[in-house]
């Protein structure tokens, strides 16, 4: 759920200016930075995966990238100048909070809207790392996994919505109140 609705959020934002007029609304380029060994490797095929089903669901207006992206710092620091160096409309990524923290003044500076998967709180608008081009997708709370459920449901039209849960109190409880809205 996560992951399509910061590709769908992608989309939309790229393509609100351009889609008028009668013209063809332009390929939108995504990168999802993810590391395929460390600490998040078991949840990185779902954060592929999602990001892949909602791409496809969204046509041939997405071009997907993804890059592999260590949890070292210099790693990660590494994967994002790979992915700005692609000229993405949007980049999705980083699991852990230590890679977006370690890079937020190069998300900062590149000015690409950056979606991250991890739940660091100093990485909120108004938080030390925190940026107008960075975005927190993964709940911070039961409020915010709630929210987004309803998102889903009202705005985004989905029928079918599926849960990928980190098995934490963040996440399961995260999960319930999600849970709640989908089950209605």
């Amino acid at each position: 759920m996560l992951l399509a609705v910061g590709v769908t959020a992608s989309v939309v934002a790229a393509t609100a200016s351009s889609a008028g007029a009668g013209g063809k609304a332009p390929k939108v380029k995504i990168v999802v930075l993810a590391e395929t060994t460390g600490e998040s490797a078991a949840a990185v095929p779902y954060y592929d995966n999602g990001a892949k089903m909602a791409a496809e669901e969204l046509g041939d207006r997405v071009e997907y990238i993804r890059i592999p992206a260590p949890v070292a710092p210099a790693g990660a620091e590494n994967a994002f100048q790979q992915a700005r160096d692609q000229d993405p409309d949007a980049i999705i990524g980083f699991p852990a909070s230590s890679q977006g923290i370690a890079v937020s003044e190069s998300i900062k500076s590149a000015g690409i809207p950056f979606f991250t998967l991890s739940s660091g709180e100093q990485l909120v608008k108004n938080g030390p790392n925190g940026a107008n081009n960075l975005f927190l997708i993964r709940p911070v709370d039961t409020l915010s996994a709630t929210a987004q459920a309803q998102y889903a449901i009202d705005t985004l039209k989905k029928k079918k919505i599926g849960l990928v849960c980190v098995d934490n109190a963040t996440g399961v409880n995260g999960c319930n109140a999600a849970k709640k809205v989908i089950q209605g």
